[in-house]
């Protein structure tokens, strides 16, 4: 154990001890600031200067310099995490760790420096913690480990409490102790780390259920003394952290999309109130429109759509298979047009090469699995070949995903980022997926009405797209259709301008899917077209026999 500090103590001859924050087993967290007065730094880009007198911004991006505020974890070197060095030279990101912006060895200390953010120690603010607030947290940890997971970085079960809670409720982490670095370590095979990553994952399941169950928690989910954990996590959510406790998940991605499923029961359907398999053989009737928007004429339309229709004819009676396409390409310089477009033919081309013949030997209930994981492997399929393009162009080129099979009674949905798949019944309009933006995270979890994120300044910011890295997450949904269903894909510059009464009004009042591809886009422009804008409207008919 390192020699405790004390206010007043200076670090190396650049910092003050100001405060302790934390004393762990094996470290101390203190607040501290600059030992040199004059110092400055910039909490944009980080830099440390000790600007000319008079000047008070940053000479790198103009912001105003203020002076530092530091937070130092300081251990033993006996005890110095392996791997720290070189996660933070690999300069892995996330939108909800910290990093160090210096760390060094003095005397028989090692320490770690960060900038001082506002907020409390977790262990401080946990007895408050809501339900919602403790659920959000689950999401941002499982990204956090995936992420963690696809850099090639292990460690999260050594964590106890290393987080610190903002004032906007956001959880950082901040405390980088314990890493092991398998890909570096030739000592740790493949069957080592499958279980170290099953380790992390039951870590996160301990941790959420500590938060949920134990004192000080949200009165809403108390119970008796004696009572069964399962009567205050319910049993979906319980069965889910004892599945996350043992080797049934061995993917923080798949396990942060189930705790999202979890999170957001508004987008899955209910168990009780599922619609029932139609009795009756369906037909899709399909159409399509994309404009560049009101604001955009004279450029490239980013958004990209795939459509394909297939019917077959046997014994007088009609199949159906429809695949549907929305991609909504990130970049500038008009590369986003080009990840939207090599995603979406891949994805259309993937699904005919691995689905169409085998599709017309005949449809069964035990294909849901299999047409859920052909979706998941189309969307991957396409990330591969965006980032080969990106690599090919050095350029940063992303796109968005919303995609559709129709087979018999069923949609199978894959999605990727902030386009979106809805579902209109019975006059009502409902999303089918969530959305993987800033935003959609901060209504979750209460800090902004849904109104909201129509207006919200980081309204474009989305976490998740195709293209971005080589490992992620596709949401996927199963959906029983009926006769007069209506699906809608779409990019976000079309739900953004039009609010979702008035989808449902339009497509109710539209004759045929032609005419409310034209109508959401006309209305869409109307309303401003800030952005390219793109529909896909697919009609469910039941098929009826002539004879």
């Amino acid at each position: 154990m390192c020699e405790k500090k004390n206010p007043g103590d200076v670090i190396a001859d650049r910092y003050v001890i100001t405060d302790i924050l934390a004393n762990h087993t094996d470290s101390t967290v203190y607040l501290a600031a600059d030992y040199n007065e004059h110092q400055r730094w910039c909490s944009v880009c980080e830099c440390q200067v000790i600007p000319e007198e008079g000047d008070p911004f940053c000479d790198e991006c103009g912001s105003e310099l203020q002076q530092g505020r530091y937070r130092l974890t300081i251990w033993s070197v006996d005890a110095e995490p392996s791997g720290l060095d070189v996660f933070v030279q690999t300069a892995v990101d996330h939108d909800n760790w910290h990093l160090p912006v210096d760390w060094f060895i003095s005397n028989d200390d090692r320490i770690m420096v960060q900038t001082s953010i506002e907020g409390q120690e977790m262990d401080a603010y946990q007895a408050s913690a809501t339900r919602d607030e403790i659920m959000s947290w689950g999401l941002t940890l499982a990204d956090m480990i995936h992420t963690l997971h696809t850099a090639g970085f292990l460690g999260f079960q050594n964590k106890t409490t290393p987080f610190v809670v903002t004032e906007d409720h956001r959880l950082i982490w901040m405390d980088w102790q314990g890493f092991t670095v398998f890909p570096a370590d030739p000592s740790l095979g493949d069957e080592d780390v499958h279980k170290a990553r099953q380790m992390d994952l039951a870590a996160l399941a301990s941790m959420l259920t500590a938060w949920l169950i134990e004192e000080g928690g949200d009165p809403s989910v108390e119970v008796e003394k004696n009572g069964n954990p399962s009567d205050k996590l319910g049993s979906a959510l319980h069965t889910f952290l004892n599945d996350l406790s043992s080797d049934v998940y061995t993917d923080a991605g798949a396990a942060a999309g189930k705790l999202e499923a979890l999170f957001h029961p508004e987008s899955v359907a209910d168990e009780e109130t599922v619609a029932p398999i139609s009795p009756v053989l369906l037909r899709y009737v399909a159409a399509s429109r994309s404009d560049v928007g009101q604001l955009r004429r004279g450029k490239v339309n980013e958004d990209s759509l795939a459509l394909f229709d297939l019917t077959a004819i046997r014994a007088s009676m009609q199949e159906t298979v429809g695949m549907y396409v929305v991609a909504d390409g990130v970049g500038g310089h008009d590369s986003g047009e080009v990840a939207s477009r090599i995603a979406a033919a891949a994805i259309i081309n993937h699904m005919v090469k691995h689905l169409v013949n085998p599709s017309l030997d005949g449809l069964t209930e035990e294909d849901e699995a299999h047409y859920t994981t052909l979706m998941v492997e189309a969307v991957h399929t396409a990330n591969t070949a965006v980032v080969k393009a990106g690599k090919q162009t050095q350029a940063d080129i992303n796109t968005t995903i919303t995609a559709v099979l129709l087979i018999g009674p069923r949609a199978y949905i894959a999605n990727v980022g902030d386009s979106r798949t809805y579902l209109y019944r019975d006059g009502q309009l409902r999303a089918l997926t969530v959305d993987h933006s800033l935003v959609a995270r901060l209504v979750a979890i209460g800090m902004i009405e849904k109104d909201e994120i129509y207006t919200h300044p980081q309204k474009n910011q989305i976490y998740r797209v195709v293209g971005s890295q080589e490992e992620f997450e596709v949401d996927t949904f199963v959906e029983p259709l009926l006769p007069g269903d209506i699906l809608l894909l779409c990019s976000d510059g079309l739900w953004d301008m039009i609010r979702d009464p008035d989808i449902e009004d339009i497509l109710q009042h539209s004759a045929t899917p032609v005419d409310a591809c034209d109508a959401l886009v006309d209305r869409a422009n109307q309303n401003g077209g800030e952005d390219n804008i793109s529909a896909i409207v697919v009609q469910a008919t039941a098929y009826e026999n002539e004879e």
